[in-house]
């Protein structure tokens, strides 16, 4: 299939961890403001504070993600 793009924005200082089907994990605990891109096919996104974080997929934002501290993990696509 095509790459499509990740782009991950702390809003607070979540846990975070992506892995995609092209390089090997990116993540850690982020700071307020720190942003972290990729282009892949698929990804793996585990979250520790759904909350404090805003992801757009594709050029979409992904709205309500889940409450401040909760763990959430996504399959795009």
């Amino acid at each position: 299939g095509k790459d499509v793009f990740l782009a991950v924005e702390a809003k607070e200082e979540p846990g975070l961890r992506i892995q995609s089907d092209k390089k090997g994990p990116v993540g850690g605990l982020l700071k307020r403001g720190d942003k972290i891109a990729r282009k892949a096919g698929r990804f793996r996104v585990d979250i520790g504070n759904a909350g404090g974080i805003r992801i757009s997929f594709d050029g979409k934002a992904i709205e309500n993600l889940g409450k401040p501290g909760q763990v959430i993990h996504l399959h795009l696509p």
